[in-house]
C-alpha cells in the first residue's frame, strides 16, 4: 500500500482548494486563490468543505510553541505599526486578518 495518492483525476478548482486549505500555495497562487474565496461563493465552499475534511489530522498535530527569540525576529522583520499601538499579535490561522486589535474572517459568506 502506497502513502500517497494520484489526485490527477481531481478538477482544477478541486485541486486548487485543497492545496489551499493545506497551505501549501506560493504567494502569488495562494492571493490569487484568497481572491477567489472572496468573489465567489462556489469556490469558498470547496475550501471550507477542504479544511473541514483535513481539520481532524490538524488536530492530530501537538502544539510547538517557537522560542521567545523567534517572535523577536518576526516583529524585527515586520513593518512598524502605525495607529495600532506596538504589541505583537498573537499566532492566528491563516486566513485571520489583523486590523488593530480585530479580527475578521476572509472569505465570501
Amino acid at each position: 500500500m502506497s502513502d500517497t495518492f494520484d489526485h490527477s483525476d481531481l478538477p482544477d478548482d478541486e485541486l486548487l482548494a485543497a492545496e489551499y486549505a493545506l497551505g501549501v500555495l506560493a504567494d502569488v497562487d495562494r492571493v490569487a486563490a484568497e481572491r477567489r474565496i472572496a468573489s465567489e461563493r462556489a469556490f469558498a465552499l470547496l475550501v471550507a468543505e477542504w479544511e473541514q475534511r483535513l481539520a481532524p489530522w490538524a488536530a492530530e498535530i501537538p502544539e510547538v510553541v517557537p522560542p521567545p527569540r523567534v517572535w523577536e525576529r518576526i516583529a524585527t522583520a515586520l513593518p512598524a505599526r502605525r495607529a495600532c499601538g506596538n504589541a505583537l499579535p498573537l499566532p492566528f490561522p491563516r486566513n485571520r486578518k489583523i486590523a488593530c486589535g480585530r479580527t475578521s474572517r476572509s472569505g465570501a459568506g
